[in-house]
């Protein structure tokens, strides 16, 4: 199933489309966060909480009509993941205990939710950053970067395509590259 399928599904409310998110996202996008330190400090079940909250945030942002999809679904989720994680560790910390018939924890969800929303927003401008950057680049970084990220093309298909590559090793090695060039460009722009 491709990430435009899945984002289709999901859209839609198959459940087919979640299992395959929890199936075969989850692992990834915990094993990628277990390498960073601060989020080895989640219990197993904080860390399926915050997957929870990432796909349901997922799902609210695809489920907007002017989304489009401008990396590959586990890389957003990632980032979905990263940041809820990040709140989720800070709240954690605070060890702050209401309850929820108190005044203020209407405020507190109401909060909760702005935080949903302000992660959103963050996510798109990032992925808005990295294509107006990708523009901007040589016509091959361009034409290569868009094509295996956003249109999901294997090696051998850009290699065929693009005609400017001798072998998949070598648009693999030119890929890297453009990857690094964007990399500095974006740390440029956020120092």
């Amino acid at each position: 199933m491709n990430d435009q399928k899945i984002i289709e599904g999901l859209k839609a409310g198959k459940e087919n489309a979640f299992r395959y998110v929890y199936s075969k996202t989850k692992p990834y996008v915990i094993g990628i966060m277990n390498k960073y330190n601060q989020y080895t400090k989640l219990s197993e079940d904080d860390k399926n909480d915050v997957f929870q909250e990432s796909v349901i945030t997922l799902w609210k942002l695809v489920s907007r009509n002017e989304f489009v999809l401008q990396s590959k679904l586990k890389t957003l989720l990632g980032g979905i993941y990263k940041k809820i994680a990040s709140n989720y560790i800070r709240r954690k910390q605070r060890n702050t205990f209401i309850n929820p018939g108190d005044e203020s924890y209407s405020a507190i969800v109401r909060k909760a939710s702005d935080i949903d929303i302000e992660i959103e927003l963050e996510i798109e401008e990032e992925v808005s950053t990295i294509r107006n950057i990708i523009k901007v680049l040589k016509d091959n970084c361009k034409k290569l970067l868009t094509a295996f990220y956003f249109e999901e093309k294997s090696y051998s298909e850009i290699v065929s395509e693009l005609n400017v590559y001798k072998n998949e090793e070598s648009a693999k090695t030119a890929k890297n590259k453009c990857v690094m060039k964007v990399r500095d460009i974006y740390n440029t722009i956020n120092d």
